[in-house]
This record gives structure tokens, C-alpha cells and sequence, in this order.
């Protein structure tokens, strides 16, 4: 009787599926993600709350219940303020990048801490011009990199 073959998936393999579906998800809903996103976490804090809340954790159950309410009601709220704090951060790794260029080929070496600084500027901006507009540009970015980084991992081109 012949022995068969298991197919069973690496770790490598499970991040790789994940990097393009992360990323075909992004490229495709968009900041529609977001919101769903959002959801589900309010609605996971709601839940827990009412479990801790009936578990004899009152304080802790109405605490975590009114967090989740908070993050429905208020989610778009706090994306604004983690994309002002990552954008000065952006702005400010790049300038210490850009300060710390030297030797050979330091035209290219300017070219990633000059991305960075664009990118800090876009998401600080991002504020308040086309906020849903350059989300959306930004989260397709980062889903084609996605999909990229999940398929070389696929195809054995990276670590």
C-alpha cells in the first residue's frame, strides 16, 4: 500500500496567504475595511464587557462596554489621531535618516528617508484635505506591497 502524502501548510506559507489576502482586501474595500474593522472591534469590546459586566466584574464590564460604544461611535476619531502621531513620526525618522546619509552612492541613499518624509507629510495632511480619498490611496498602497511581500514569501525570495 502506498504511503500518501499530507499536505501540510508552513508557517511560511500560512503568512504568504495572509500578506495577499490582507492585501487583496485592502486594494479592494478600502477604507470600507476600516469601518468594518472598527466594527467588529467595538462590537468585541461590547461583548466582553457584557460578559465581565454578568461575571460579577461590573466596573470592568461597563468600562469595556463603553469602550467598544466609543470606538462605534467615535472610530474615525481615533484613525485621524494615529495617522497624525505615525505621520510626525514618519516625518521625523526621515529627517534622521536624511541627516545620517553619507558616503557612496548617497543620491540614492536619500531616496527612502525622502519617500519617508513625503509619506509623514501625506498622513499628518491627510487630515485635513481629502482625508477618505488619500486613505483609500494609501491603504491600496500598502495592500499591493501586501500582495507583493506574500508573494516573493510564496515564491521563496524572502526571509
Amino acid at each position: 500500500m502506498a504511503k500518501r502524502k499530507s499536505f501540510k501548510l508552513t508557517d511560511r506559507q500560512t503568512s504568504a496567504a495572509l500578506y495577499i489576502i490582507i492585501g487583496l482586501l485592502l486594494c479592494i474595500f478600502r477604507s470600507d475595511l476600516l469601518n468594518w474593522v472598527m466594527t467588529v472591534i467595538g462590537i468585541t469590546f461590547i461583548v466582553v464587557g457584557i460578559i465581565k459586566a454578568v461575571q460579577s466584574e461590573l466596573i470592568m464590564g461597563v468600562v469595556t462596554a463603553a469602550i467598544g460604544v466609543l470606538i462605534i461611535i467615535f472610530g474615525w476619531k481615533f484613525i485621524d489621531l494615529v495617522f497624525i502621531i505615525l505621520g510626525i513620526v514618519l516625518i521625523a525618522k526621515g529627517i534622521i535618516d536624511l541627516l545620517s546619509v553619507s558616503g557612496k552612492k548617497r543620491l540614492i541613499k536619500i531616496i527612502t528617508p525622502v519617500i519617508t518624509i513625503i509619506v509623514g507629510v501625506a498622513l499628518f495632511a491627510c487630515n485635513w484635505a481629502q482625508k477618505l480619498e488619500m486613505i483609500n490611496w494609501l491603504l491600496i498602497i500598502i495592500g499591493i506591497i501586501l500582495i507583493i511581500d506574500g508573494i516573493l514569501l510564496l515564491i521563496g525570495k524572502k526571509r
